[in-house]
């Protein structure tokens, strides 16, 4: 696979709050890298292997709105800033059909707070619900 754009400690992990305690009552097992499935198991560099029922990639996304914002957008995530209000409400142009109507969207979790994202997203939710009402 391609090596991360960015470095381990300039990366904005999201951990649930339930992982270390489940890691450390023995419910959840750290591994090591994998070095090759089989059919029905994976088998880490150490030697050990374990049954899976699938595999999940979690390499990341691109986030894409279906409509245009003026200027286009450039998510947290691809390393710019949202044009919008705070970084919850898009700043358009409206009138021509490809734009959200002013006051009908909010951009909710699309930035990368120094801290949990889900308080943050939390908070721009209330904010744009208290805005919409």
């Amino acid at each position: 696979p391609p090596p991360p754009k960015r470095r381990v400690f300039s990366q904005y992990p999201v951990v649930n709050d339930e992982l270390p305690h489940r890691i450390l009552s023995g419910r959840v097992t750290v591994k090591g890298a994998v070095r090759r499935f089989s059919r029905t198991s994976a088998i880490f560099e150490d030697g050990s292997e374990e049954e899976v029922d699938a595999v999940v990639l979690a390499t990341g996304y691109s986030p894409e709105l279906p409509f245009r914002l003026e200027p286009p957008v450039s998510t947290a995530a691809g390393g710019g800033r949202l044009p919008a209000y705070r970084q919850v409400f898009p700043l358009v142009a409206p009138g021509d059909g490809a734009h959200p109507q002013p006051g009908s969207l909010a951009l909710i979790g699309l930035v990368e707070p120094v801290g949990p994202i889900m308080a943050v997203s939390e908070m721009q939710a209330r904010w744009a619900a208290r805005v919409f009402k």
